[in-house]
């Protein structure tokens, strides 16, 4: 529910919590649990390091300033750089600090947590949702509008209605889908089992973003903190240490032009 939501996202922004991990022999890897939210991650932790350079964490590189690059960069900054425990860059291959990225601009960024399976990727997309009306800095900039979904049949409403935890309204007759959005066009199948009218619902805790707006404020506040953004970068490689770890130390390279970097 929202108040599990709601602790889960201040302790993100909290010193670090300590989390339930298990060793699953199934996987072969750690299992971070998230049992506010009922969500289960594998992957490996940082509680621990493996090498020196991790425990110092001088220097992060951080691949591409869209969306998600510029985001990671401006709260990494937020834990990291406060303590002076670390310089932060942002590489990108586009040709002007301006530039914001390829696939973030051509995004409609519908944000929505419907039909998603199985559950605990429905619950995971229901915590972005709710992210983005907790950070004071781009709380603003979503619209919520609900959204219209048309389904191509009725099995679709056996996981977000019958399992619950996401409102929706539907089945819908054309009135009410007029009545939402009068200019709804799309023929409609015949079906009993929806008043004659389709498969369509509406989801009220739906809206839309340009993401652009939120990465030109990321990458400004982080700026702020210290972070540097450096374009005309071709990322042509991953370099690991050479010992039993192979822990990533760093990336390979190459200017598409001539430009400031983040040293060596």
């Amino acid at each position: 529910g929202k108040a599990a939501l709601d602790d889960l996202l201040e302790k993100s922004c909290a010193e670090e919590q300590p989390s339930e991990i298990q060793h699953d022999d199934a996987f072969e890897n750690n299992i971070l649990k998230l049992k506010e939210i009922g969500l289960e991650f594998s992957g490996t932790t940082t509680t621990t390091y493996s090498s020196p350079h991790q425990k110092a964490l001088k220097r992060v590189v951080i691949v591409g300033g869209g969306i998600l690059g510029s985001s990671v960069a401006y709260f990494l900054a937020q834990r990291l750089v406060p303590a002076g425990a670390a310089d932060i860059c942002v590489l990108d291959l586009l040709a002007s600090e301006n530039d914001l990225g390829r696939t973030t601009p051509a995004s409609w960024a519908w944000l929505n947590a419907n039909g998603k399976r199985p559950k605990q990727y429905q619950m995971l997309n229901q915590l972005g949702l709710y992210a983005w009306k907790a950070c004071a800095l781009i709380s603003d900039l979503p619209s919520w509008t609900g959204s219209l979904v048309r389904f191509e049949n009725n099995n679709s409403d056996d996981f977000f209605v019958h399992e619950g935890g996401y409102p929706s309204e539907g089945p819908l007759s054309l009135s009410r889908i007029l009545e939402l959005e009068p200019l709804a066009s799309w023929e409609l199948k015949k079906s009993k089992d929806a008043d004659g009218e389709g498969y369509t619902y509406f989801f009220p805790n739906e809206g839309f973003i340009d993401p652009s707006d939120a990465v030109k404020i990321f990458r400004e506040e982080a700026k702020k903190l210290g972070v540097k953004f450096v374009s005309n970068r071709n990322v042509t490689n991953i370099l690991r240490d050479d010992d039993e770890t192979g822990s990533v130390c760093g990336v390979e390279t190459t200017s598409l032009t001539n430009t400031t970097d983040c040293g060596d």
